[in-house]
């Protein structure tokens, strides 16, 4: 039954493997353009001065940055559909046209069937999304794209990839025990799978700003570069945190500021006409990060739930197998 399973869905894994390699090739290409004009931004130290090549390596990094959201969505989209169709062509198909009697009535109970297609269907997911977590989690970090521990950030890096390959292709599976039809259940899969992602990234994004405990103060430094004048502002957030509020807050304020805090504040800055300049001495430009270090942490606890998720699908799927008529 496990080499019937793999010649099914050979062909289908043989092409997702190839449009996998060919989006592999585009982040390639588009994270090293971008890693060798930073190179050369950071050799003539644009970030702290100006000069004339600086403009154009901008513009550089700015065109080639625009691949970034179709590369993002590209890849949760391969990850979708390569769960969808290993489910379809694993267990679905088989519900579809009926061939699954043929299984049942060879010593094989219909728990034995369901187990091994969903074996075999699980590890040709965990094949196929694996090296693509891996290719994306690099790009991220190579590109600095996201934070890693922002809420699209999450999905790019660390193995949620693979968890929403593993849940469309539970939901599939699910759906096509109740429907029966491959074409509406991968359909049905598909959009649940949406839903679910939007849940997931709502409920991540309160839970990201409720667990926002520290706080970082910016420095107001006089310019003395040749061709800028005033001040700039200097932020004390550490690499890769994701920051969640920033604004102005009273410099006695304790604790973490909310954004009542940052409205008041401001305010009271908008208002204050007679001396702007004392009434901004009261008062400090500070952000709210959620700092990298919790992004272990949290990718467990969203990758555990759809997990969990998943394996609920896939018993309830079982179960309604069970009832249906031989």
């Amino acid at each position: 039954m496990r080499w019937v399973a793999w010649r099914q869905a050979r062909a289908a894994i043989i092409a997702l493997a190839v449009v996998e390699i060919s989006l592999g090739a585009v982040v390639w290409y588009q994270a090293r353009q971008i890693q060798g004009l930073d190179r050369q931004m950071s050799f003539l130290r644009c970030n702290t001065s100006w000069v004339q090549a600086c403009g154009p390596l901008s513009a550089q990094v700015r065109r080639w940055d625009q691949w970034n959201v179709f590369i993002a969505l590209a890849a949760i989209a391969i990850a979708v559909v390569v769960g969808a169709i290993i489910a379809s062509l694993a267990v679905v198909g088989d519900l579809d046209r009926m061939s699954v009697r043929l299984g049942w009535t060879q010593s094989m109970t219909r728990s034995q069937w369901f187990l091994e297609k969903v074996g075999v269907g699980v590890l040709a997911v965990i094949g196929l999304t694996l090296p693509l977590s891996v290719m994306l989690a690099w790009w991220n970090a190579t590109t600095g794209y996201l934070p890693r521990v922002s809420v699209f950030g999450m999905s790019l890096s660390g193995g949620l990839l693979i968890c929403y390959g593993l849940v469309t292709f539970s939901l599939v599976v699910a759906a096509g025990a109740v429907l029966r039809r491959t074409g509406w259940a991968i359909a049905v899969g598909i959009v649940a799978f949406g839903g679910v992602f939007l849940a997931a990234n709502s409920i991540e994004s309160s839970i990201l700003v409720q667990q926002a405990t520290a706080i970082a103060f910016y420095t107001n430094d006089p310019v003395t570069t040749p061709g800028f004048q005033g001040q700039t502002f200097h932020s004390g957030t550490p690499s890769g945190a994701w920051i969640t509020a920033s604004g102005w807050a009273p410099r006695h304020y304790r604790g973490i500021p909310t954004a009542a805090v940052f409205n008041t504040s401001t305010e009271r800055l908008t208002a204050c006409k007679q001396s702007p300049a004392v009434c901004a001495s009261t008062m400090h430009m500070v952000e709210v990060y959620v700092p990298d270090s919790e992004f272990p942490r949290l990718q467990v606890e969203e990758g555990l739930a759809l997990l969990l998720g998943s394996f609920g699908l896939l018993g309830a799927g079982l179960l309604r197998l069970r009832r249906l008529e031989a």
